[in-house]
């Protein structure tokens, strides 16, 4: 039986129904990379089937959260700060800070400090952006 942590899955998992998974690798809180890595070759075993029933579909669901709880803890992704997020919507929608100034009522300088870092956006200049770009202010605010 393989247990969180073990170094190596089998390439071909050995039974199809629930139990037989639990057997194989027993569902636990994952604490290490190891136990990640491990925790990760099984999902391939499973995601390499032609078919899973219920039960193993359940089994899998669980493995993958269990994998997404400790990603999010161990190796949470950086938030991007709002200068980011504008200077994508930017780039993203081939405009200038002279545009973006122009449809924002948003002085240029004040674009400009922004992006720079100087500055940081308030919540009307959020609106205005967000209306601008048809994008939703969590964007800015989910810090």
């Amino acid at each position: 039986m393989n247990t969180p942590g073990a170094e190596t899955v089998t390439g071909s998992v050995v039974g199809d129904s629930y139990p037989d998974l639990v057997r194989e690798f027993r569902l636990r809180p994952i604490h290490s990379d190891s136990e990640l890595d491990a925790a990760i070759a099984m999902v391939d075993a499973l995601l390499d089937r032609e078919s899973l029933d219920a039960g193993a579909q359940d089994y899998l669901d669980v493995l993958a959260q269990l994998i997404h709880t400790y990603e999010s803890t161990e190796q949470p992704i950086a938030l991007a700060s709002d200068a980011d997020v504008l200077r994508h919507l930017i780039d993203a929608n081939g405009i200038s800070q002279k545009d973006l100034a122009a449809s924002t009522a948003i002085s240029e300088s004040v674009v400009s400090e922004i992006l720079s870092g100087k500055r940081e956006l308030n919540r009307e200049q959020v609106e205005s952006v967000c209306h601008t770009f048809g994008v939703k202010s969590s964007l800015f605010f989910s810090k």
